[in-house]
């Protein structure tokens, strides 16, 4: 699912497909190292994304179904994050997810052609897509526009994480001076899932 992240002005990389976001030691997306250590802090107050990058499920054609497939984009979030003793509160103006995505030949059938992906984004809905043939692949331009997105969580504080229960979500933090890095996770079986890694700026 595409999850409703924590968000100010977001600029945001995601990677699906062979290796993900990156490798064992790095996220390619945005220079953030999976070795991240949550020191805790003073999180309350207000602030701005810098790095944002993207582990989560996003619900395009054939992810899952066809590892070839290279889908990538930039996700820029408009609004504004508080954090105070026990509420998260998301107001964002705008969302706009732009996808390129490349589907190559061991993607595709005569029953699953560029025109069938196309008619696949259709139903996502995107606002915008175009899908072409191009060497033997499949290449699709896409955007999902959303505006006027309003979002609050409950929280507990658990060490040096945020823990929201009713979204099985975990927010691990680390700030240091006017800079709060954080990693959240979500509840994938028995399992915690990384949905984000971001790096974020104080507010004015």
């Amino acid at each position: 699912m595409i999850k409703n992240f924590l968000a100010l002005v977001v600029v945001l990389s995601f990677c699906i497909g062979v290796g993900g976001c990156g490798d064992e030691e790095e996220l390619v997306c945005s220079g953030l190292k999976k070795s991240f250590v949550a020191c805790g802090g003073e999180i309350e107050g207000s602030w701005e994304y810098v790095t944002t990058c993207i582990g989560s499920s996003i619900p395009f054609p054939f992810e899952g179904s066809c590892d070839a497939a290279d889908i990538r984009g930039v996700l820029t979030r408009l609004g504004n994050l508080e954090v105070d003793a026990g509420n998260i509160k998301v107001e964002l103006l705008s969302e706009t997810m732009s996808i390129d995505a490349v589907y190559p030949d061991a993607c595709l059938s005569e029953v699953v052609n560029c025109e069938k992906i196309q008619q696949l984004y259709e139903e996502i809905p995107v606002t915008n897509v175009t899908c072409k043939e191009q060497s033997q692949s499949c290449v699709c331009d896409a955007d999902i526009v959303k505006e006027n997105i309003s979002d609050q969580y409950v929280y507990t504080k658990d060490g040096n994480k945020l823990v929201v229960e009713l979204q099985d979500m975990e927010i691990e933090y680390c700030v240091k001076g006017d800079t709060l890095t954080i990693k959240q996770t979500e509840k994938a079986g028995t399992e915690n899932e990384v949905i984000m890694h971001a790096v974020l700026e104080k507010s004015p």
